[in-house]
C-alpha cells in the first residue's frame, strides 16, 4: 500500500502540473523536475522492498503448522505427505463491543461457517478427501529446470541484442 500511495501521488502531480511551454520557468516539484520516471520507478522499488523487509521483520513469524507444505524449506516436514482437506480454526469477531468467537471449518477448499454440517459428515463415517503430495517427479522438475534456463538465456540476447 505504500508503493500504491507513492505512485499514485507522484502521477497525481504529473498530472497537476503539466509540462511548460519552452521559454517558460518550471513551476513543478523537484521530483517532477528532476527525477525521470523509470528513476522513480527504481526508487519506488527500494522504497518497497524497505517496507516489506521491515513489517517483515517486525511481525512474529507464522507458527509451524501455517507454512507446512507451503515454502521449499517445508516440503519435507510433517510425517505425511497428503495435506487434510478439513481444517477447523477459530476466528475472532468483534460485535458491538463484544467478542464472538465462531468456528470456521474448512472442507472441499471453501470456509465454512457451519461446522455442524462438517461434523455430521464426520460423525456419520464419511472420508474426507485428501490433497494428494505436491512433489514432481524428477523427470519434470528436471524438464522444467531446463525450459527455465533456456527461456532465461533467450530474454538475456533479446535484452542485449535490443537494448
Amino acid at each position: 500500500m505504500v508503493g500504491l500511495a507513492v505512485g499514485v501521488s507522484r502521477m497525481l502531480l504529473e498530472f497537476a502540473f503539466p509540462p511548460p511551454r519552452c521559454g517558460l520557468p518550471d513551476s513543478a516539484p523537484w521530483v517532477l523536475r528532476s527525477v525521470h520516471y523509470l528513476h522513480f520507478a527504481i526508487i519506488l522499488c527500494v522504497i518497497t522492498t524497505a517496507v516489506v523487509m521491515g513489517i517483515s521483520l517486525l511481525t512474529p513469524p507464522p507458527p509451524p503448522e501455517q507454512i507446512r507444505n507451503l515454502t521449499w524449506w517445508t516440503l519435507s516436514d510433517g510425517s505425511s505427505s497428503d495435506i487434510p482437506m478439513q481444517k477447523v480454526s477459530t476466528i475472532s469477531r468483534r460485535t458491538e463491543g463484544s467478542l464472538r468467537r465462531s468456528r470456521c471449518v474448512r472442507a472441499s477448499g471453501f470456509c465454512s461457517p457451519h461446522p455442524s454440517r462438517a461434523a455430521a459428515a464426520a460423525a456419520a463415517g464419511t472420508t474426507l478427501p485428501t490433497i494428494p503430495s505436491i512433489r514432481e517427479e524428477p523427470f519434470w522438475k528436471n524438464f522444467c529446470c531446463a525450459n527455465a534456463i533456456i527461456l532465461m538465456s533467450v530474454n538475456i540476447f533479446l535484452y542485449a541484442y535490443y537494448a
